[in-house]
């Protein structure tokens, strides 16, 4: 496993492809990226400030529906084996829907809590993609976590503007990715990896 965290070539803003050092991983190396990446870029052990979340939620800012709202139990503060977690179980999937990229402007609240040290300067990188291209990317902050408490993190997005990739992107399903890297005090502690399907749901029988 321990090879998988080693340097690996990404291609960045204005330059050639290059070798990346994850030792050296920071917010600006993260905003420069121009490609979904490949791996994990920390392990699951770099979460030193037991950041947990808790509940993620989606609405439609225009109408206030709902459109996700998943929740779950605070873990067990349990050793994790990482040898025994393989990328692909790391992996989000979100299935929307055509409908979703009809809308323009969605609101998120991200429940989490944090561990017994207080977390300073989360700041939450978060780039989209389809296939290889950029599509988007945001970036917020959440200045202090006082130790062993909940936290609530409401954010604002405006949906990019994909009326000339619709129909391709409906077509290809988990050819949309995301990734999203969280940085406390501008070291890398979580990264997720996600992949999206915007084609029409199967009829249920």
């Amino acid at each position: 496993m321990v090879e998988k965290y080693n340097n690996f070539t990404l291609k960045m803003e204005n330059s050639e492809k290059k070798e990346l050092d994850i030792e050296t991983f920071d917010p600006e190396t993260a905003r420069n990226m121009t490609e979904p990446s490949k791996q994990y870029l920390c392990k699951l052990s770099d979460n030193t400030y037991n950041i947990q979340f808790l509940r993620y939620k989606i609405r439609d800012m225009d109408s206030g529906i709902t459109l996700v709202d998943i929740q779950d139990e605070a873990p067990e503060d349990l050793p994790v084996n990482e040898d025994l977690i393989q990328d692909e179980d790391r992996l989000l999937r979100y299935q929307f829907g055509p409908d979703f990229l009809e809308l323009k402007n969605i609101g998120t609240t991200l429940e989490f809590s944090v561990g017994d040290k207080e977390v300073k300067d989360l700041v939450m990188i978060e780039k989209h993609y389809f296939k290889d291209e950029l599509l988007k990317q945001y970036e917020f902050d959440f200045k202090f976590c006082i130790p062993n408490t909940q936290n609530s993190w409401e954010i604002i997005y405006e949906l990019p503007d994909v009326e000339d990739k619709k129909r391709e992107i409906i077509a290809s399903p988990w050819e949309t990715k995301s990734d999203t890297f969280f940085f406390v005090q501008g070291k890398l502690v979580i990264h997720t990896r996600a992949l999206y399907d915007y084609s029409p749901f199967e009829p249920s029988i």
